[in-house]
């Protein structure tokens, strides 16, 4: 039986204890193989697994999960829904859960708030790999999909929404601005942090400063305002 770990005032796992996650999927079919798989490693606990948008909006007032796999396809409240009203209870990251892969359901999720995109069929290992990504702050996002992601969003702008975003950037130190224009490539954590020269602690603890400045949800938003500013980095050749 799936038990509630103590409540936390931060989702951030701490270095000696596993990744708490909570599956989101009205097909049991789904819930159970995928905590079945996630609790074979030491390093994850499945803390509960419900069958709907709802029970995932209550279960997180009193166990604050690190990690929320969220189905996009539920009866009564989606996962789309579902997603804004988890984020709107506890800081968490909620990555979505699903088979659905076209580019307007992918914008859906982040414009929710969601930190990124696991596909179904990926496969067991492909499950383990993109969790522990997410709660170290990756974001979890096909390649193919990430740029689209930014160029959908910044091209209706102009010069107005140029100028917004170079403004809010703007609140942001050096380093973290630095580090917002390295977010925007899709670089990982690892991989943003070696460009910088600090170590992976640092470079996420400017992350995390950069985005509670501007108001921000997740990397793929930050990425997104870099891109409307224009300072996206050209990819290395």
């Amino acid at each position: 039986m799936l038990t509630d770990p103590p409540t936390t005032a931060d989702s951030t796992p701490a270095p000696d204890r596993p990744v708490r996650v909570l599956i989101v999927d009205d097909d049991p079919f789904t819930r159970e193989p995928v905590a079945t798989i996630l609790n074979l490693r030491p390093e994850i606990e499945v803390i509960g697994a419900v069958d709907g948008g709802a029970a995932a909006v209550a279960f997180v007032r009193h166990t604050r999960p690190d990690i929320v796999l969220m189905d996009l396809q539920m009866p009564g409240m989606d996962g789309i829904e579902a997603t804004r009203q988890v984020l709107a209870e506890v800081k968490t990251r909620v990555v979505a859960l699903t088979t659905m892969v076209d580019l307007d359901t992918v914008l859906r999720v982040f414009d929710a708030g969601g930190d990124g995109y696991i596909l179904k069929g990926d496969g067991p290992v492909k499950l383990v790999e993109d969790v522990l990504a997410a709660a170290r702050g990756d974001a979890i996002l096909p390649p193919r999909y990430a740029r689209a992601v930014i160029e959908r969003s910044t091209s209706a702008g102009g010069s107005d929404q140029r100028r917004e975003a170079l403004a809010r950037l703007d609140l942001l130190t050096e380093r973290e601005r630095a580090t917002a224009r390295l977010v925007a490539t899709g670089g990982t954590n690892a991989e943003i942090a070696a460009a910088m020269h600090v170590s992976e602690s640092t470079m996420k603890t400017h992350l995390t400063q950069a985005l509670a400045k501007l108001g921000l949800d997740n990397r793929m938003q930050l990425g997104i305002l870099v891109d409307r500013a224009g300072e996206t980095p050209p990819p290395a050749p």
